[in-house]
């Protein structure tokens, strides 16, 4: 168990995400640099002479950089980045979401006093500096619950759902990319000096 545990943990590891993410970026880049979904006759052709010193025609095809966006190995980066942030987001994003929107009771002095900021102000016992005080909070935009004797307040909570959305839009838009790379209609031609290319 411990060791399934271990595995999550570097899966969904942030160093392993922004790895992904730049490896992926650079499967991106060498797809737009290099033409795709051409016949193999093309590639053989295009590059007798290698590029960048090793990437000839054939090391090309074998290595699937002619068809990038579906190749196995893209398809599985994909994966395992959307992977990561579904077990991040499980793991850590949500429970602290959950905690943003939960409120906590403080009822002793030295539960307060091991917050990051604290201070300590003596007043008298009034019901009405209570009054006065949640009025304040409420008009600064607080969210302001009383209990008896004190009160609990809370702004900028939502701002919390931030990182769970940013992950589920990552998710969304990799399941996108690859639903098009596999099903959706593409037309690539690359035009030469001097020759014409029919559209139609």
């Amino acid at each position: 168990m411990n060791t399934l545990k271990k595995i999550i943990t570097w899966i969904s590891s942030l160093k392993v995400a922004i790895l992904l993410l730049l490896i992926i970026a650079l499967a991106s880049a060498i797809g737009t640099a290099i033409p795709q979904e051409q016949a193999k006759e093309n590639y053989l052709e295009l590059y007798k002479d290698p590029l960048l010193g090793f990437l000839n025609g054939e090391s090309i095809i074998n290595l699937q950089l002619n068809h990038v966006y579906t190749s196995v190995w893209f398809l599985f980066l994909l994966a395992w980045l959307g992977l990561a942030l579904i077990i991040c987001s499980w793991r850590s994003q949500l429970p602290r979401l959950q905690a943003a929107f939960k409120w906590i009771d403080y009822q002793e002095p030295r539960q307060l006093s091991k917050l990051a900021i604290a201070e300590t102000i003596t007043i008298q016992p009034s019901n009405s500096i209570l009054s006065d005080l949640e009025n304040i909070l409420n008009l600064k935009g607080w969210k302001v619950r009383r209990k008896e004797n004190r009160l609990a307040a809370r702004k900028g909570a939502i701002g919390r759902a931030g990182p769970p959305l940013v992950h589920l839009g990552l998710i969304v838009l990799m399941i996108g990319a690859v639903w098009g790379a596999m099903n959706g209609d593409r037309l690539e031609k690359f035009l030469s000096l001097n020759r014409s290319v029919d559209l139609l």
